[in-house]
């Protein structure tokens, strides 16, 4: 191969191309590559192999180069998807690698494997219901393989399809008896399904397959604490116990099963053990410091929490716990120290603020709580009795009554006129002085009933206004004229 502008560009010829590649040359190729901007039908074989060798050379981003050239030129090619779907789901290119499954997929519409491995891949993109409906097809063309009917149903459990997980898991379980772990799985499916007595038979089943397999033992073991069997969950654990007395774990399960069971001796006792075992595992801590609390050891219990918020920092139920306790505790000035270092360090989390809320709100409870104890501790000032009040005084009492209401009544009602109450007084007066000019000066001072207009006009204005000032109303009878 050459690379001098001055010759003719060289088309990649795959003996050369593979004796480049042989020598280790691969910067030459990866060159040869760029120079000719795309590999042909005739040489994708060749750009394939390059890929291959760059990505077990570490060099990935030249290896997807080369890989998404051959991809291009060939997408029909069934070696090609093949080797570009695995390159692309080793690159961490999911969604390039379930563009390859699926084409593969198109040409060969009953291979199982293909679905499995196209379920991966969506599974790694986070879209978990197409993961399911591939792992779900992958089982349905191969029935028998108890691998694939394993992954669908522990898929649609983790997607909360119990039901339908079931389904699977049982396939699994019958075709291979003798597998822990479908049996397993489908105790966890049952649970979920709420079949708990199925659940616990399965689990107990699948101690028995694996008696040293003691994550079995304790998922049997929290199956029975669940549902209330402590004797059974506590001999289970023994026997385990017996066989591997060193497991932290089962030690943990143990403390969980006695304090359920009300014995908080022993349950300290199995905690203590496996934190002598494990020291540095901040939940056996929390853990621990819960059973303290209960106790009543409440420093033994703030000791714990603060171990177990040393050794994991970032863990807001240590914090919680911790915050909890020292406001029940009364400790307040510790208990905000606490908070305030919870809000620094989870802002947006809303339990955390709920716990500092709690905190806040218990702590104004116990002021109030003080106060209200030194207001009872005063002294109370004896008072005279008062005699019973006189004709006078009750005269009195009234007068202001009624002046108080005057005083309301004429504010409520005059209190927008500028003139106040004296318009009440005016405006009827007003009104009478205006009327009587008018018609004493068009009469002629003589009106046709008697010889005092002012009069007789001043008696009709007070039958229809009244002493409220308002206007006369003439009301209509039922037939609408006027009665």
């Amino acid at each position: 191969m050459s690379l001098d502008h001055n010759f003719p560009r060289l088309a990649i010829e795959a003996s050369t191309f593979d004796d480049a590649l042989g020598q280790g040359a691969f910067d030459a190729c990866l060159a040869q590559l760029r120079h000719d901007r795309a590999a042909s039908p005739d040489t994708v074989g060749s750009v394939c192999r390059l890929s291959e060798r760059l990505f077990h050379a570490g060099r990935r981003a030249e290896a997807l180069e080369c890989g998404r050239a051959a991809f291009a030129v060939a997408p029909d090619d069934v070696g090609v998807s093949h080797f570009c779907a695995w390159l692309f789901s080793n690159c961490g290119c999911n969604g390039e690698a379930a563009a390859a499954y699926l084409r593969l997929i198109d040409r060969r519409p009953d291979w199982a494997e293909g679905y499995r491995h196209a379920s991966g891949a969506y599974l790694a993109m986070g879209d978990f219901k197409q993961a399911a409906e591939f792992a779900m097809a992958a089982s349905d063309l191969a029935p028998a393989n108890v691998d694939f009917a394993l992954y669908a149903g522990c898929l649609l459990l983790d997607i909360g399809e119990a039901a339908a997980s079931v389904i699977f898991l049982e396939r699994a379980a019958l075709n291979d008896p003798q597998d822990v772990r479908p049996l397993r799985a489908l105790s966890a499916a049952k649970h979920a399904a709420d079949r708990p007595d199925e659940a616990i038979d399965l689990a107990l089943c699948a101690a028995a397959l694996a008696p040293h397999d003691n994550a079995i033992a304790v998922h049997a073991a929290e199956l029975l604490l669940r549902n209330g069997r402590f004797d059974d969950a506590l001999t289970l654990l023994d026997d385990a116990i017996a066989r591997e007395p060193d497991d932290a774990v089962l030690w943990r399960m143990i403390s969980t099963v006695e304090a359920e069971r009300g014995d908080t001796a022993a349950a300290i006792a199995a905690i203590d053990y496996a934190l002598q075992l494990v020291p540095a595992a901040p939940e056996y801590h929390l853990h621990r410091g819960h059973l303290l609390r209960g106790c009543g050891d409440i420093e033994g219990a703030a000791r714990s929490f603060e171990r177990g918020v040393a050794l994991d920092p970032d863990n807001p139920e240590a914090r919680r716990a911790q915050l909890d306790l020292l406001t029940g505790a009364g400790r307040f000035a510790e208990a905000a120290a606490v908070g305030g270092e919870m809000l620094q360090r989870f802002p947006v989390d809303e339990p955390a603020a709920a716990a500092v809320l709690k905190a806040l709100s218990q702590r104004l409870d116990a002021v109030e709580g003080e106060y209200v104890v030194v207001a009872d501790r005063r002294r109370q000032i004896a008072r005279a009795d008062r005699a019973d009040p006189n004709l006078p005084s009750r005269l009195r009492n009234q007068s202001r009554v009624v002046l108080a209401l005057i005083v309301r009544e004429t504010r409520t009602r005059f209190g927008d006129s500028r003139l106040g109450y004296s318009w009440a007084l005016l405006e009827p007066m007003l009104h009478i002085l205006l009327l009587s000019t008018v018609f004493s000066l068009l009469m002629h001072g003589s009106p046709p009933i008697g010889t005092h207009f002012f009069v007789f006009y001043y008696t009709g204005l007070i039958r229809y206004s009244g002493a409220d000032g308002t206007k006369p109303v003439i009301r209509l009878n039922e037939q609408g004229s006027k009665p």
